[in-house]
């Protein structure tokens, strides 16, 4: 926020280089720094979002939830729907036929697109690995 300090003795930090006093300034600065959190907060939310977009559509295409109705539904973009009892070891990723030749190094086969679990929690820890540093950061 704005009471951070960026270089010098004074001198505030200001993510959004807004370089301006607030329209709500009059009504103290714990309401201005509240203003301010959300805008943080709704920036921050849209990046981490983007960034578990490939992991919510790997999910989504699991076989693990059997009945996908109501609140079911919500937990087809969850770990849990990868697993089904008739295959522990591969999942089969649709719509890759497109992009085969950037993702042709993750398949086991390549014309069935066919990935290992294995592969795909790696993928899952480097995707967890940069939100993490970026959250840090």
């Amino acid at each position: 926020g704005r009471h951070c300090m960026q270089g010098g003795c004074g001198e505030q930090l200001d993510y959004w280089d807004e370089g301006q006093v607030s329209e709500y300034s009059q009504f103290g600065p714990g309401i201005v720094l509240y203003f301010k959190f959300i805008k943080w907060m709704y920036w921050v939310l849209g990046i981490c979002s983007l960034l578990y977009l490939p992991m919510m559509i790997i999910n989504s295409n699991g076989e693990g939830i059997a009945d996908p109705s109501m609140l079911n539904s919500l937990a087809l973009t969850t770990v849990g729907n990868l697993g089904g009892a008739s295959n522990n070891t591969r999942l089969t990723m649709p719509g890759c036929r497109a992009y085969n030749y950037i993702l042709d190094k993750w398949f086991e086969d390549s014309s069935e697109c066919i990935l290992k679990k294995q592969e795909v929690g790696v993928l899952y820890t480097m995707i967890d690995g940069v939100v993490v540093v970026f959250l840090v950061i």
